[in-house]
């Protein structure tokens, strides 16, 4: 299940309420102290500090934690108008809060943790909690408790029905880690028994040129468990847009970076540099563009952008971890963005 890394900054001693609650949700959890105090810019810890904690533990730690809670003694909390706070950015694939070490710390840790399991859920099941616990919106209607059916900071009841959901959910975010470690694995593998048997047989190899749309698949290809588009332009969550014109921009350097799907859409159909086409073939582009649903503003849910690979997968940027993954296949893109989203899919190949 859901296992927290509990982060002290330098003067935070117990957290033992806390522990309690992740005890209570059947979670798990381990300590981490600072021996340096946090920097903060304005009324946010620093974003790079956020960015270097997220990537040590990852480094060490990988999967095995699924988020970080960070707990700051008041003389270094410095904004004064909230006492905790989510983001929603995920960081090296954690899910990062902050919370003010004050008499009420556990209450407002566990109001922090709820508001991650909507996002986790969805990403890695395709289930919205909207529709389990029949709320308009997570955030809103349980978290802060807008719905009549649950109460702000008593949010148990809500936790305990969508519990399945979130075992499920952490289980496939485990099990997708473990798979891309073995694909790597498999990859190098075959790198080495490539340059084995060419060295071995003497085989001398002409480079052939090679085509746009060859060249998009490989630079798609290098792409994958990375984050395509470092420049963060837009959220992570956001970011399919930049992270398919960052990958284009390595085949064709003119490419613009663009952070919006219809915008994206608008260019390629427009471009001399990408056709549109029928049956997309490994390295095209496709895209699903908002404000082109036939739900008009009643759409489920914004549109996406990825691209095509070999036998039916679709990559594109991961909101949970903000990396560049094969995380649909053509027929559930089409079932996801096409039937339920209203949504048109379109293909477009590079010249």
């Amino acid at each position: 299940m859901m296992h927290t890394l509990i982060v002290k900054a330098p003067g935070v001693k117990s957290v033992r309420r806390y522990e309690r609650i992740l005890k209570k949700r059947n979670q798990t959890f381990d300590t981490l102290e600072l021996d340096t105090v946090i920097p903060w810019i304005g009324n946010n810890p620093s974003p790079v500090f956020l960015e270097s904690l997220a990537a040590e533990v990852f480094k060490k730690r990988g999967v095995s934690v699924d988020a970080i809670q960070i707990f700051i003694k008041p003389d270094d909390w410095h904004d004064k108008s909230i006492r905790g706070r989510h983001y929603h950015k995920a960081r090296s694939g954690y899910r990062v809060s902050i919370t003010k070490m004050d008499r009420l710390y556990w209450r407002t840790a566990q109001h922090e943790d709820d508001h991650k399991y909507d996002n986790i859920v969805e990403i890695y099941t395709g289930i919205r909690l909207e529709s389990v616990v029949n709320v308009a919106d997570w955030d809103d209607g349980v978290v802060h408790g807008e719905d009549p059916k649950f109460t702000r900071y008593e949010t148990d009841t809500a936790y305990d029905i969508i519990y399945p959901y979130l075992k499920k959910a952490l289980e496939r975010r485990k099990l997708k880690a473990e798979l891309r470690s073995l694909y790597m694995i498999i990859i190098e593998r075959l790198r080495e028994k490539i340059l084995e048997l060419k060295q071995r047989d003497h085989v001398i190899l002409i480079d052939q040129p090679k085509s746009n749309a060859v060249q998009m698949y490989d630079a798609m290809l290098a792409s994958v468990g990375m984050d395509a588009s470092p420049a963060d332009l837009a959220p992570d969550e956001l970011g399919c847009a930049e992270t398919v014109s960052e990958i284009a921009r390595k085949v064709i350097p003119k490419f613009p970076r663009i952070t919006g799907t219809w915008t994206l859409w608008d260019y390629l159909r427009k471009s001399n540099d990408w056709t549109l086409v029928d049956t997309p073939e490994p390295g095209d582009i496709l895209i699903s563009p908002t404000g082109t649903s036939s739900k008009g503003s009643r759409r489920p849910f914004v549109g996406h952008t990825g691209y095509v690979g070999q036998r039916s997968k679709v990559y594109s940027n991961d909101s949970f971890t903000g990396n560049f993954e094969q995380n649909f296949t053509l027929e559930s893109w089409s079932a996801r963005y096409e039937v339920k989203g209203g949504y048109p899919i379109y293909y477009f190949r590079a010249k």
